[in-house]
């Protein structure tokens, strides 16, 4: 990677085209300080959340004890994820009051 190039100067090149709410940033080596730091110090993400693999010094505000931990702590965060969205999904639909056409919906794609 060149010299001039970090994560954290990735980070804000995407950060100019997007505007997220949530931000999660997970690492395991040196390279990743740049990152942590950059992360914690914005102001207009509602969540940014840093974490590094292995009980070390960083900037990263939590950490995970090792890769499985790391692997373990995705693989929660999708389930919980793809709840919500289920959940935001029956909501709306609620809301608006077409359960019916939902689990038709559903159905139709199974």
């Amino acid at each position: 990677m060149p010299r001039n190039i970090n994560k954290s100067v990735a980070i804000r090149q995407i950060l100019t085209t997007i505007e997220p709410d949530f931000i999660l940033c997970m690492g395991d080596d040196r390279t990743d300080e740049d990152m942590f730091d950059f992360v914690n110090k914005l102001e207009n993400v509602k969540t940014a959340i840093t974490c590094t693999v292995g009980s070390k010094s960083s900037e990263a505000k939590w950490f995970v004890s090792g890769v499985l931990r790391y692997y373990l702590f995705l693989s929660y965060f999708a389930i919980f994820i793809l709840n919500l969205c289920i959940l935001i999904f029956v909501y709306t639909h609620i809301q608006n009051k077409s359960v019916l056409s939902s689990l038709e919906i559903l159905a139709s794609n199974e």
